[in-house]
């Protein structure tokens, strides 16, 4: 999902990276699973994490999270040697606060290792099950709750991996009695819109929420549920058949039924629908456009390209600009592709990726949409 204002999320993104750590650790060192190949003399250094702030955490991974608003001593940190030079995989970022009585852990790195246990933490858990958070992913990210209820201790974590950011997190709590604790909805307070960019980045106020499609079979289906005025398309990105749905059209003067946003909906490998996001514009003066094979979406003040690969929607490229006080812009550059690139995510030095952006989006077709009477 994308924000009309992907400025802020081009920052979000571009300084994005976060999730809290969890109850016991494997060594002194604190170090998770994904640092079984270290040496042991660095698996047994006195602190191999460093403390950062919350923006210089915010910089290494998109798609952060944010302590909840009531936590109390909130503290950031980092475990480089995870990370590999390339930034893929990540190096490790950890929040830790209190909330009430109870004290939190959450970890989050950037990996293609879904099952990998960033948590550090080595209980016999009593039970394991599912969870969907109800605002992560649009309400429809799968989580696995792990819960121990020791005689002495207890402990509870969450994990869920969001595979359009290949992004893994880690909530953890323990303590001598969490009978009636939800971790699941911690979790969910945790959500952080102004940190959202790529296929699943919200409103900067609220969450999008897709069409409920239960029932829906084929494209048709959804088209029949539609309300007047809305509007839907059927296109490619990337050689991707995707289907859009848009909240309402408008005439663009040049033939055009255009629109400022959409849900884009894919068939996945079984041929059942998939909902792969939400984008939308800063305005009539940039209806959702096409151009060789990338969506375009921008606004005064950003340009991005979408593409569309394995069903999932990835940024390909993106910068905004920031202004301060003063009037002075700082640049902001940021994709869910790394590999081929010559540049990272990060701040820039000018506007030459944008004024590039701008020129492919003058050269695209404006999307024609179906208006629904």
């Amino acid at each position: 999902m994308v924000n009309k204002r992907i400025t802020a999320l081009i920052l979000a993104g571009l300084m994005a990276f976060s999730m809290i750590s969890c109850g016991k650790k494997e060594s002194s060192s604190d170090v998770p699973a994904s640092a079984a190949t270290e040496t042991e003399e660095n698996l047994n250094m006195a602190n191999p994490w460093r403390e950062v702030s919350s923006g210089e955490a915010f910089k290494l991974i998109a798609n952060s999270f944010s302590a909840p608003a009531d936590a109390k001593d909130v503290v950031w940190r980092v475990l480089d040697n995870v990370g590999d030079p390339s930034g893929f995989p990540s190096p490790l970022v950890e929040l830790d606060f209190d909330l009430g009585l109870d004290h939190f852990d959450a970890r989050e790195q950037m990996t293609d290792d879904k099952d990998a246990d960033i948590s550090g933490m080595y209980y016999e858990w009593d039970v394991v099950e599912s969870a969907t958070l109800a605002n992560w992913a649009g309400g429809n990210q799968t989580a696995t709750v792990s819960v121990y209820a020791g005689d002495e201790e207890q402990a509870q974590k969450i994990e869920w991996y969001d595979s359009e950011t290949e992004t893994l997190y880690c909530l953890s709590v323990t303590g001598k009695d969490l009978d009636g604790l939800d971790i699941q909805a911690v979790a969910e307070s945790m959500y952080d819109s102004t940190r959202m960019i790529g296929g699943n980045a919200p409103e900067a106020s609220e969450v999008h929420k897709p069409l409920d499609i239960s029932g829906c079979n084929t494209f048709t289906d959804i088209v029949n549920m539609l309300s007047g005025g809305q509007g839907y398309a059927n296109e490619q990105i990337n050689g991707t058949d995707v289907f859009f749905v848009s909240s309402g059209t408008f005439d663009n003067m040049d033939g055009n039924q255009a629109a400022m946003d959409a849900e884009l909906y894919v068939y996945d490998e079984d041929g059942a629908i998939r909902y792969i996001g939400y984008v939308e514009c800063g305005g009539t003066a940039y209806p959702l456009t096409l151009k060789d094979g990338l969506l375009l979406v921008g606004g005064n003040h950003y340009m991005s390209t979408y593409t569309v690969i394995d069903n999932l929607l990835k940024v390909e490229d993106a910068e905004g600009v920031e202004y301060d006080s003063d009037g002075n812009g700082t640049y902001y550059y940021y994709t869910d592709i790394l590999e081929g690139k010559d540049r990272e995510p990060g701040e820039m030095k000018d506007d030459s990726i944008m004024t590039e952006l701008y020129g492919l989006y003058d050269g695209g077709t404006v999307i024609n949409f179906h208006p629904v009477e």
